[in-house]
């Protein structure tokens, strides 16, 4: 299924699917090159301050933080265990790490947010994370 099949039919990530759609990535977001995408959820979305909601409402910088939530590359296991950074594709680094679960299950960080279960599309990982991530810069 394609990357912007998979958040088109996830109720959890309309506000980012919507957002992708306004900025014209979901053209870069399905090319050619393997991609992970820490999609915010909704109460991701809803717990943004009223200022900074205005902010995104600016095309620029709303394409900046959504490039902020994208890595060109699939993320495993080992770059998460071994708590490094990311190079985004907005050109910023973010931190990851991860701790042990239950069981297999590893809870993934990025800044401060928290990622759920990955899901796969044709040509990325979609990651759900309960923060939007706003770049250093803003």
């Amino acid at each position: 299924m394609p990357l912007s099949e998979l958040l088109s039919v996830n109720d959890e990530f309309a506000t980012f699917n919507s957002s992708l759609q306004t900025t014209e990535l979901v053209d870069t977001l399905e090319g050619e090159e393997r991609l992970t995408v820490f999609a915010p959820t909704e109460a991701a979305f809803a717990a943004l301050s009223p200022e900074l909601k205005e902010k995104l409402s600016q095309p620029e910088i709303l394409e900046q933080v959504l490039k902020y939530h994208v890595v060109v590359g699939d993320i495993n296991e080992d770059d998460i265990k071994r708590r490094g950074v990311l190079t985004m594709l907005e050109s910023n680094v973010i931190e990851i790490s991860g701790e042990e679960g239950k069981g297999d299950e590893i809870t993934v960080k990025l800044n401060n947010a928290t990622a759920s279960t990955p899901l796969a599309a044709d040509n990325a990982l979609v990651i759900p994370i309960d923060q939007v991530l706003i770049p250093p810069t803003l």
